[in-house]
Parts: C-alpha cells; structure tokens; sequence
C-alpha cells in the first residue's frame, strides 16, 4: 500500500494483520527501512495507544479518521513517550522526520492506494 499526500509518495506501507502483528507494530525492530512503514487498522469506535516500549528508534505518528483526514501526527522517543488515540481508523508508523518532512498536519487529506498506479 503506498501513503501519497498532494500527489507524492510518502512512503510504501505494509499492513499489519492480525491482533499480534497491530500489538507488536515495530516494537524489536532493529530499523525501518527509509520510504517504509507500517499501517494498522483500527475500529473508530474504541480507544487506543501507542507506546515506545521496547522501540529502538524514534518513529512518527500518523492517526486518521475513515475520511483519511489527518487527526494527529505525533514523533515518539523510544522507551519515553505514549500517546492515547480516539476516532481513529488508521494508524501509519514511520520513521521520524517523515510527517515534518512531507509536511503532513492536523487536517490535511492523505491517500491510501493499494498499488503503485
């Protein structure tokens, strides 16, 4: 799946099936590979978080609703930060530096695209 914003590739995401793999996120990952993430879907009518224990690297925080509209962006220190997340349907993990790199914010509109076309 690739996350575009304002016709550009942000970054080719891999989808995290499955209760494990959305618990795990990136958790014991040694890195991501630049250009990657991870995506997880979620139910909007439930509550979540997203912690950085047992992370290695710092990631950033995509959280939008089913509109793909951007709820909030987050940058996460290992071992340090956890945030709470209500009337998500999506939550993207990728590396820091990308959301302020894009340009991505509160508000904004991305695009999820099953394929490269």
């Amino acid at each position: 799946m690739l996350l575009k914003y304002k016709g550009r590739v942000v970054a080719r995401l891999s989808y995290a099936k499955g209760l494990l793999a959305t618990t795990r996120g990136l958790m014991l990952r040694k890195r991501l590979p630049e250009g990657h993430g991870i995506i997880m879907s979620l139910n909007p009518d439930k509550q979540y978080s997203v912690h950085m224990l047992f992370m290695r690297f710092p990631i950033d925080v995509l959280v939008l609703n089913t509109s793909l509209e951007v709820l909030s962006t987050h940058t996460l220190t290992p071992w340090r930060d956890i945030i709470k997340i209500s009337g998500a349907r999506w939550i993207i993990e990728l590396n820091a530096g990308v959301l302020e790199q894009a340009h991505i914010s509160p508000e904004d509109y991305v695009e999820l695209l099953e394929n490269d076309e």
